[in-house]
């Protein structure tokens, strides 16, 4: 066993570990770390070894995207979620399915499921198709630009 300060377990349950199993990551990666070093297991340590915690790297949530994309098309959330396929909404639902995986790690399913039960299959297309047309739309490339940098706001 390795023994450190209170402070140090505090930190590491707050802010890294979700999990037992990310609990035994991080600290084998602080062992090693400190052994390297040859210094004492402290808070500055963890900090130096773990680099920022994934509550400070967490990003924007679904329904965010989601609602910040239906704010700037001026749509509602049933809207963007709705069976329709007009290009009016098919395009936003398009970029909020790719914001929401550029932004997140949320699985393709549960994206689809957010944006109207639509599946992992949907998502895929609707990403590959987004892409290409953000490739010749500066229109959209603009938009999805304004997004990206109300999302890290």
């Amino acid at each position: 066993g390795v023994s450190f300060a209170q402070e140090v377990g505090g930190y590491l349950a707050e802010e890294w570990c979700a999990n037992v199993r990310e609990l035994e990551g991080a600290l084998t990666r602080v062992e090693a770390y400190a052994s390297l070093s040859g210094r004492a297991i402290d808070l500055a340590l963890v900090r130096e070894a773990l680099g920022p915690s994934p509550v400070a790297r967490r990003g924007p949530s679904l329904q965010r995207i989601i609602a910040e994309v239906c704010q700037h098309y001026r749509l509602s959330r049933d809207d963007l979620s709705g069976p329709r396929r007009t290009a009016r909404l098919a395009v936003p639902r398009q970029l909020a399915m790719y914001l929401c995986r550029q932004h997140t790690d949320v699985p393709l399913g549960k994206i689809g499921a957010e944006l109207g039960g639509r599946d992992h299959s949907t998502v895929v297309h609707a990403l590959g198709a987004i892409e290409r047309r953000l490739e010749r739309d500066a229109t959209l490339r603009e938009a999805a630009s304004v997004l990206r940098a109300r999302l890290r706001a």
